[in-house]
């Protein structure tokens, strides 16, 4: 079998296509595909090393799917987070508000409460990124401290 020392656009063109077929590529189906005889294919392959070139592409390909689908995955667990943490903020602002009984086994339940509150405020700040974040200078009160600041209007 005699190789092909130039790599011509057709060359690449057809290894383009022979990529595209994915993980159950065969030279038969290229060799439909393209119209071009599977012996020259096999020659084709071997002179510009498309066994080598197809992992590498797969492996690139492989890595840009994988980082996506980490992200997509940190995204749905911070939502999911997110969520937790907002319901855990919902039920303590409801004891503190409308003294419920959701707490009422504790001694001191409005104590629990409060701590409930400022753990779930810390924990969505820290599930968006926002914890120890920098305003004019100044340090954020985070929590339960950030929510009192806010209401009784404190420095």
């Amino acid at each position: 079998m005699r190789l092909v020392e130039v790599e011509s656009w057709k060359h690449k063109n057809v290894f383009e296509t022979y990529l595209l077929l994915g993980p159950s590529r065969t030279f038969p189906a290229l060799a439909r595909a393209t119209g071009i005889g599977h012996k020259t294919l096999l020659i084709w392959a071997r002179s510009f090393r498309w066994a080598e070139r197809l992992d590498e592409r797969d492996s690139k390909a492989m890595a840009v799917i994988t980082a996506e689908n980490d992200k997509l995955l940190q995204t749905v667990i911070k939502r999911r987070h997110q969520e937790a943490y907002q319901a855990i903020q919902e039920k303590a602002l409801s004891y503190l508000t409308k003294k419920s009984s959701s707490f009422s086994r504790s001694k001191s339940p409005g104590r629990d409460a409060a701590m409930a509150l400022d753990i779930g405020i810390k924990g969505e700040r820290d599930v968006l990124g926002l914890r120890d974040t920098k305003i004019k200078g100044a340090l954020v009160r985070e929590g339960l401290a950030a929510l009192i600041e806010i209401t009784m209007g404190g420095t």
